[in-house]
């Protein structure tokens, strides 16, 4: 039997309704852009907006060195021998450590002291070196402070600058004169081929970050040393892979 007239109107119109429905109920009503903005910085203008989360931001919040998982790396157990001594004894320090001026009242500062570069279980004696100038702070940015770090070290090739640097580190560290025409003290004056020199910026305690591929992070300790952990790589954090130094002024 063929369908009425009235029941072919009433089936297209049904039809018809469903086809208007459908597409608004498949697209989703629009997000308010101003909401997404306000949720996540709080502020309709970055420039207003309260300290990022640690470690994101313009400027960032930076964090002190890992001082628990590098010593965890390294074995350095509380209340007894360290296996490797040296690292151990930086971290230490570290703990207790206030911020650093970084700026020696000439400018340019020079330091040196014993240094102790680990990899994995192999730890190496290495006399570190270390260069702070003052540059403009057009050179860096804003939120950095307007002086540049090269770490470096006296290798065996130095000859007499090498052979003599023990009694110049042991000197500084007590606080004396070394000995006059001292080779290593000439060598670290003298030096002018530092090699990646960095900008640096505090973190939020009391250490000093450089920006470098091997990150450093440096602090006084409790003796008015600087004692500094440079990263092997710019994986930080992940090994304990690195240098340990405890360093001493070599210029005012």
């Amino acid at each position: 039997m063929r369908p009425s007239p009235l029941a072919l109107l009433a089936v297209l119109a049904a039809s018809g309704c469903d086809r208007s429905a459908a597409p608004s109920a498949a697209i989703p009503a629009p997000r308010a852009a101003t909401s997404t903005v306000t949720a996540e910085s709080g502020s309709l203008d970055p420039s207003a907006d309260a300290a990022p989360t640690e470690g994101l931001g313009d400027p960032p919040r930076l964090s002190d060195a890992d001082l628990a998982t590098l010593e965890s790396g390294l074995k350095c157990t509380p209340g007894s021998p360290p296996k490797v001594p040296g690292p151990c004894k930086v971290l230490v320090a570290m703990e207790n450590c206030s911020e650093w001026a970084s700026v020696a009242s000439s400018s340019d500062g020079r330091w040196i002291g014993h240094g102790w570069r680990a990899t994995g279980a192999t730890v190496v004696n290495e006399v570190t070196i270390l260069r702070s100038r003052a540059v403009p702070q057009k050179e860096v940015k804003p939120w950095q402070l307007a002086v540049k770090i090269a770490i470096g070290a006296i290798g065996k090739d130095a000859g007499p600058a090498f052979a003599q640097a023990d009694a110049a580190i042991h000197a500084y560290a007590h606080h004396a004169a070394p000995p006059a025409g001292n080779a290593a003290v000439d060598f670290v004056k003298q030096k002018s081929d530092w090699v990646d020199d960095a900008p640096v910026a505090k973190t939020m305690g009391a250490m000093i970050e450089t920006f470098s591929d091997r990150p450093a992070y440096l602090c006084q300790g409790p003796g008015q040393q600087m004692e500094v952990v440079q990263q092997a790589s710019a994986d930080i954090g992940v090994t304990s892979d690195g240098l340990y130094a405890e360093l001493s002024p070599v210029t005012p």
